[in-house]
């Protein structure tokens, strides 16, 4: 079986009242509840990912923006 690999560019607003996810042409928007801190933000999003992509969560690799509010995933299903 062969896998496919699909890159997604997300944009993290942590420590918000909501949670909300916004799924635009090109991006997702994530307003976490989660605090930048301690990898929260990436769990999280990791998490998100995973069920909007229905995959399992280690298929959801954080690529770059570990530290930052834009960052970029790969997903493999």
């Amino acid at each position: 079986m062969d896998l496919v690999k699909s890159e997604v560019l997300v944009k993290v607003f942590p420590g918000c009242a909501k949670e909300l996810v916004k799924v635009t042409s090109g991006r997702v928007e994530m307003y976490l509840r989660q605090p930048a801190k301690e990898g929260l933000c990436n769990k999280r999003a990791k998490e998100i990912l995973a069920e909007i992509y229905k995959v399992e969560q280690k298929k959801v690799i954080l690529i770059a923006g570990s530290t930052r509010q834009q960052k970029r995933f790969v997903i493999y299903s």
